[in-house]
């Protein structure tokens, strides 16, 4: 009886110690966004996206807004593995909002994932996915 209870007792720690050893893995910070050549003093809305059941289609998974001076802007986050993308902007007068002219052509800087070249419309999210596995760092260029 006290050889069962010793090796119950093992068997605990060591499935405790499997599903920490598991948990840093899977939740460690596996996702490094990175934001270069910001222009301007503003609040940066980074907006990381998730496939839609709609072919080409995209859900918004997680929502960042943060004051960022000119320059660069590093965060981290923990992602389960799976395919992403990113959209973000520069709100210079913080409005909440991306503000456009009147041909609906976006005033205020803005980026994508992959760094996509934009010409009359805004790219889909097959354009701007990628996949996060063990490490995945995003690099976008506004």
């Amino acid at each position: 009886m006290k050889g069962l209870r010793h090796l119950l007792s093992c068997l605990f720690i060591s499935s405790l110690f499997i599903s920490s050893l598991f948990w840093n893995i899977c939740w460690a910070e596996n996702l490094v966004i990175s934001i270069e050549n910001i222009p301007q003093k503003g609040v940066l809305n980074v907006e990381l996206l998730k496939p839609a059941m709609k072919q080409g289609g995209a859900r918004s998974y997680l929502q960042l807004r943060q004051p960022v001076e000119v320059g660069n802007y590093t965060k981290k986050l923990s992602v389960p593995a799976g395919t992403y993308a990113i959209r973000l902007f520069l709100d210079v007068n913080n409005n909440q909002k991306l503000d456009k002219n009147l041909f609906g052509k976006p005033t205020e800087p803005f980026g994508f994932s992959n760094n996509p070249m934009i010409r009359f419309k805004m790219p889909t999210f097959d354009k701007i996915s990628f996949s996060v596995k063990d490490h995945q760092e995003v690099i976008i260029t506004m």
